[in-house]
């Protein structure tokens, strides 16, 4: 039962897509429940931890969400396949304002796919 109560899932999500979609936005708002009204552009990748408590009847009794929110741009996505091929959750993301964002999605999933 001890064991039980230290249990922890721990996963890594890269959070991948178009320059200027959203992705720092979104991810910050999952993990710090915050927006920052200050654009800035993600340079490489950041990095960021959720930690959710869950119900003592689940089996793991917490789970972390290793986020790593990549930069979009083209000279960063060599880096971004190969950090997918270390992730346990890939989120794919686009701007709904933005048509090219969503068509330009097809090339990440193959991307992904290679992993």
């Amino acid at each position: 039962e001890y064991l039980a109560e230290m249990s922890i899932l721990r996963a890594r999500v890269v959070v991948a897509g178009e320059p200027t979609v959203g992705k720092t936005c979104l991810v910050n708002q999952a993990v710090n429940r915050s927006f920052n009204h200050q654009y800035m552009m993600t340079q490489g990748c950041e990095y960021h931890v959720k930690d959710i408590q869950l119900e003592e009847k689940d089996q793991y009794k917490r789970v972390e969400l290793h986020c790593i929110d990549i930069a979009g741009q083209n000279i960063f996505k060599e880096i971004t396949f190969e950090l997918l091929g270390k992730a346990n959750m890939v989120m794919l993301v686009y701007d709904a304002a933005n048509a090219d964002t969503f068509q330009l999605l097809r090339q990440w999933y193959e991307g992904v796919k290679q992993q």
